[in-house]
């Protein structure tokens, strides 16, 4: 299974400044993170899921992960809903 059956194909965002606007950044993260949760959720269970394996396997900083989502819950929240919305 891949993660875009679920999630939009995660965009590669240019690196340095750029012309797209915060919101646009934003959602591309966003559903990159979520894709990164489901595969990491299917692949290791919650308890074995750390923040800093999300942000890697997302390619975004922690920083970044933590502008998206309140805390690794409210990711896992978020990426949960949508599975199952389209499931």
């Amino acid at each position: 299974m891949t993660a875009d059956v679920f999630f939009q194909a995660g965009e590669v965002l240019p690196r340095g400044r750029h012309s797209l606007d915060r919101e646009q950044v934003l959602t591309v993260q966003r559903e990159r993170i979520m894709a990164a949760t489901t595969e990491l959720l299917a692949a290791s269970g919650y308890r074995a899921l750390r923040v800093g394996a999300i942000a890697a396997q997302a390619g975004v900083s922690r920083t970044a992960l933590y502008d998206t989502f309140t805390s690794k819950d409210d990711c896992v929240s978020s990426a949960a809903h949508r599975f199952t919305a389209v499931v």
